[in-house]
């Protein structure tokens, strides 16, 4: 009598042979592309070969016949295509370029713009020093006709008259005077003063 585990055993082993004697699937159907695949590829390299020895451009044919197939039509670039995409590409790259030479050339006039400011601003300091250089020799004109003014006066006046009348008198004034009288006038003019005065307008003079 046959214990149960047995027959288990038994059936178990039976799979094992079968597995091991089947191919895999996988394999076969591998196998099976290749022998569908390389042939292929072959007659299609001989052909392609061939028409191109005989000029009959076979890439520009396939592309044509693909274009007539409505549902490949989308799906094959044309060399007229190409070419208008290569053609927009080199205007975008043209277009780029002059983009940033605008840049730049913006850059450089902002540049120019501060530096017409400063030259600008630099011309109104200068007009501005002119006017006041004008101004300044105007008043000294002015002053040195009333110092000529004032020293011919005192010229025909007693010496302690004028000696009383330029003691109240701006320091500057009475200096550009004294200088403009003859020596005698001067000394005659600093005696009637004040011993004080006299010697600090007499140091003032000398020095």
């Amino acid at each position: 009598m046959k214990h149960p585990t047995d027959s288990i055993l038994i059936t178990e082993i039976g799979e094992t042979m079968a597995n091991k004697k089947a191919p895999p699937k996988k394999k076969r159907l591998l196998q099976t592309l290749l022998l569908i695949l390389v042939p292929l590829i072959l007659s299609i390299t001989i052909i392609y070969i061939v028409l191109s020895l005989l000029g009959l451009e076979p890439i520009s044919k396939t592309k044509n016949f693909m274009n007539n197939v409505p549902v490949l039509e989308s799906l094959v670039v044309t060399d007229q295509e190409a070419a208008f995409a290569e053609r927009e590409a080199d205007y975008q790259s043209q277009i780029e370029n002059y983009q940033t030479e605008i840049d730049r050339l913006s850059q450089e006039l902002s540049g120019k713009d501060a530096e017409i400011a400063d030259l600008n601003a630099q011309i109104e300091q200068l007009n501005a020093e002119i006017d006041q250089y004008l101004n300044n020799l105007d008043d000294r004109a002015t002053r040195e006709e009333r110092i000529q003014a004032l020293t011919e006066t005192y010229a025909t006046m007693e010496a302690i008259s004028a000696a009383n009348i330029l003691m109240n008198t701006d320091q500057d004034i009475v200096l550009a005077v004294l200088q403009e009288l003859s020596p005698e006038q001067r000394s005659a003019i600093l005696s009637a003063m004040p011993a004080e005065d006299a010697g600090r307008y007499t140091n003032l003079l000398a020095n």
